[in-house]
C-alpha cells in the first residue's frame, strides 16, 4: 500500500513531536512560558520543576521551544540555574 501525502505528513509530525524514547509529547514552548511565569511569580520550586522538565525533554531528543535552537535552550536553562541558585 503506497504512503499517501497525509500519511507521510502524519509520520513526519509524529517523529518531530516524540523524542526517540517514545514517551508522550510535551510543548516545550509552553514549558518555557511556565519557567518565565514562575520566575515572575518568584516561585523557585516551580522554576526548578519546569527547568527539569524542559532539560529532560531536550536530553531525550525533543525539539526546542519555538525561536530557540537546542544550544540556546540549554544556555537559557543554564542561566536560569544561576538565578535560582543565587537566591
Amino acid at each position: 500500500m503506497p504512503i499517501t501525502a497525509s500519511g507521510w505528513l502524519d509520520s513526519i509530525v509524529d517523529r518531530a513531536l516524540t523524542p526517540l524514547t517514545g514517551e508522550t509529547t510535551m510543548d516545550p514552548t509552553a514549558c518555557l512560558a511556565r519557567i518565565i511565569d514562575a520566575i515572575e511569580d518568584e516561585d523557585e520550586d516551580e522554576v526548578k520543576y519546569a527547568c527539569e522538565d524542559l532539560r529532560t525533554w531536550l536530553d531525550k531528543g525533543g525539539f526546542p521551544p519555538e525561536g530557540y535552537s537546542r544550544e540556546s535552550a540549554y544556555r537559557f536553562l543554564h542561566s536560569v540555574g544561576y538565578l535560582v541558585s543565587a537566591e
